[in-house]
C-alpha cells in the first residue's frame, strides 16, 4: 500500500511538472515574433493586388511567395505586416486561449492560423470582395520562420 501511494505521488508530481512546463510555453506569445515566409496555394476570382493577373470570368490559381513579419506582441494580441512582391499591408491579430491558433485581419480580408511547430504556422486567408471590389481570394500557406 505504501509503495502504491509513493508511486501515485511520484506520478502526480511528474504529471504536474510537465503540465506546468506546457502552460509556461503556451503562454509565451512572443514566440510569434519574427519573419515567416511561405508559398501560397491561392484561388482568385478577378484581379488581385498581390498577384500579377488580369480580371476575367474564370477562377485563376497561383503559387505566390509571401512574407509575414510579426513585430509587436502585447498579451494575446499582435501586429505586423504581410508582403508579396506587389504589395505590403498591415495586419492585426489575436491568439486564442490555446496559445497555438488565432486570427488576423488586413485591409480587406481575414485569416485563421495554427502554430503547428515552433517554427511553422499553417494559415488560411480569405476575402470575399477586396477593398477595390475587384477580387475574391481563398489561400492556404505554410509559413516557416526565417
Amino acid at each position: 500500500m505504501k509503495t502504491q501511494i509513493k508511486l501515485l505521488k511520484c506520478s502526480l508530481s511528474i504529471f504536474f511538472s510537465l503540465a506546468m512546463t506546457n502552460v509556461v510555453f503556451a503562454q509565451d506569445t512572443s514566440n510569434l515574433i519574427g519573419t515567416w515566409k511561405g508559398t501560397s496555394n491561392t484561388s482568385v476570382i478577378g484581379a488581385d493586388q498581390h498577384h500579377d493577373n488580369k480580371a476575367n470570368n474564370n477562377v485563376q490559381f497561383f503559387n505566390s511567395d509571401f512574407t509575414i513579419v510579426i513585430d509587436k506582441v502585447q498579451g494575446r494580441n499582435f501586429s505586423g505586416y504581410l508582403e508579396s512582391k506587389n504589395r505590403k499591408e498591415l495586419v492585426a491579430g489575436a491568439i486564442r486561449s490555446n496559445m497555438k491558433s488565432g486570427v488576423f485581419v488586413d485591409s480587406d480580408g481575414m485569416a485563421t492560423f495554427e502554430l503547428v511547430g515552433q517554427d511553422i504556422i499553417e494559415l488560411c486567408y480569405t476575402h470575399t470582395t477586396s477593398s477595390n471590389n475587384k477580387s475574391s481570394v481563398a489561400a492556404c500557406t505554410d509559413y516557416k520562420r526565417q
